[in-house]
């Protein structure tokens, strides 16, 4: 499953209790926010920390300004920093549920596994404010159970998605992995996921290796199709999917290399360098 940081942000705050709205008087949020839009994170850094220091101590601009600069550093990669900013808008408001859901995401890409869970323990226990069913909730869930090594966990999740979005091909890739591992040999949901893709979607190519209907090289091929991005991300997606599938069959030494490949260029945003970077840990990479 490719979840990324911007997709997560927009949905969470569809249902958010602090507000985003893009007409607040505060020139430094509206700046920092056209900043973002544009990528231009440094300038939206820039203005969100000034408008910070212009916000009453306790209002709703600083806890809008502190969740949008924890986004900016995000997309910069500077996790910790991004930790920090949603810790002070929960310390602000603690009923601030889809703020525990970012910091957790956060916690994730930062590797502490622990922690991320725990915060997303706090949305799914949430009476306040129970968390929708969107998918990518019980997807990301999965990932960090995953990278935990709670595979039964990890497949529950996997398997909710699947129950959400049936036609979720990476959820149905993350469950197989994930039932495999507690020992489940089970190609139901890989077939019947596959059978209703088209054949030439992305990650298509991915299930049919698991399923015995493609190679490596043919995998390769596929994921060499598309721009720029998307290859980038495919080809990361592909060394750690055929990592995955080297490590089920006993290939430990091809694996090892693939996930290497794949803790190493898959950033942290992606799921995929999670699963990498934990299973490199579990096998002594």
């Amino acid at each position: 499953m490719k979840i990324r940081a911007l997709v997560l942000a927009v949905i969470i705050a569809s249902g958010a209790s602090i507000s985003f709205a893009f007409g607040d008087p505060l020139e430094d949020k509206e700046a920092g926010i056209t900043a973002s839009q544009r990528g231009d994170y440094d300038a939206a850094l820039r203005f969100f920390t000034r408008g910070l220091a212009s916000a009453a101590p306790v209002s709703d601009d600083r806890a809008d300004l502190l969740v949008m600069r924890g986004f900016a550093y995000e997309q910069m990669a500077q996790y910790a920093r991004a930790i920090d900013d949603y810790g002070d808008v929960i310390n602000l408001k603690p009923d601030a549920v889809q703020v525990y859901f970012r910091r957790g995401v956060a916690y994730r890409e930062n590797g502490q596994y622990d922690r991320s869970l725990a915060d997303l323990d706090v949305v799914f226990g949430s009476r306040s404010h129970p968390p929708p069913n969107f998918p990518f909730l019980f997807g990301e869930r999965g990932i960090v159970n995953f990278a935990l090594g709670r595979f039964a966990d990890a497949a529950q999740d996997f398997a909710k998605v699947l129950a959400l979005d049936a036609t979720d091909q990476y959820a149905a890739l993350w469950l197989y992995v994930a039932r495999r591992r507690v020992a489940e040999q089970d190609t139901y949901e890989l077939a019947r996921v596959a059978a209703r893709a088209r054949a030439d979607q992305w990650p298509r190519p991915l299930l049919l290796l698991y399923l015995g209907n493609a190679t490596h090289t043919q995998v390769l091929a596929a994921a060499s199709e598309g721009d720029g991005d998307a290859r980038e991300d495919q080809r990361c997606e592909t060394a750690f999917f055929v990592g995955e599938y080297e490590l089920l069959r006993g290939g430990e030494d091809a694996a090892r290399k693939l996930l290497h490949e794949a803790a190493d260029t898959c950033p942290a945003s992606l799921s995929i360098h999670a699963g990498a970077a934990s299973e490199l840990k579990r096998i002594g990479g």
